[in-house]
């Protein structure tokens, strides 16, 4: 929490481009110089996001992304601040992120009604103002977890295989690596980050996923229009 009582996400991204290396990497003794700290591996899970918006961008424009997440058979809500690059399109400086996190239960259906009272809710109407919800795009992720703890907090890891899908076309994938702070707190995470950026297996994430993806999106919506243009005949 900030001293304003709006909850932040606070963590490490990182792009991977060999998600072997990576995997391998973890599974040996990476934290071995930090000495208080603790890593014990938590269960793989397939998690499903459905992100969306009003067909006039309404919760963009206002600074925000939205989506529902399912994991097994539970939904969640979660609308989260768009850091300013994610606005301007500049390259954050370094791998940690902080952001404006609400989350709340929900169910699968675009209608904001029929979700449970939450201040995430709330903020959902209020950025929408009465206009229908609409899904832009689903990532779907294979997460391996790992949980961490040391005397300056605690944090979440995860290695993420990404597809990106529109429709029932997958026009992309990539890997992540994420560290969430599971207190708020950025110092075990920035200690964290050196030993992660010392093994050069990663880089500093331009941006969160839901960029990457729309980026994505962008690009092969593109590439359809052109492939729908009339063919010009050979003379």
């Amino acid at each position: 929490m900030t001293a304003e009582g709006v909850p932040h996400e606070v963590e490490l991204k990182y792009r991977v481009a060999d998600v072997a290396a990576v995997a391998a990497f973890l599974d040996g003794p990476w934290t071995s110089a930090l000495v208080d700290v603790t890593v014990a591996e938590a269960p793989m899970r397939i998690v499903e996001d459905r992100y969306f918006d009003t067909a006039r961008g309404a919760l963009r424009r206002r600074g925000f992304g939205a989506r529902l997440r399912r994991t097994g058979e539970r939904v969640t809500l979660t609308v989260k601040s768009l850091a300013p690059d994610e606005v301007a399109g500049d390259i954050p400086a370094d791998a940690l992120h902080r952001r404006i996190e609400l989350e709340a239960a929900a169910n699968a259906r675009l209608e904001p009604g029929g979700w449970p009272s939450s201040p995430a809710r709330e903020l959902v109407d209020e950025l929408r103002s009465g206009a229908r919800l609409m899904g832009q795009f689903t990532i779907r992720q294979r997460r391996t977890m790992r949980a961490i703890e040391g005397e300056d907090g605690a944090a979440q890891l995860s290695l993420d295989e990404v597809e990106v899908v529109v429709g029932r076309t997958v026009v992309g994938t990539f890997a992540e690596l994420e560290i969430e702070s599971t207190e708020g707190g950025a110092g075990l995470l920035r200690r964290l980050a050196r030993v992660l950026e010392a093994s050069g297996l990663v880089s500093p994430a331009t941006g969160s996923k839901e960029r990457h993806a729309r980026t994505l999106v962008d690009q092969e919506r593109a590439a359809a229009r052109v492939r729908r243009l009339p063919k010009v005949p050979r003379s």
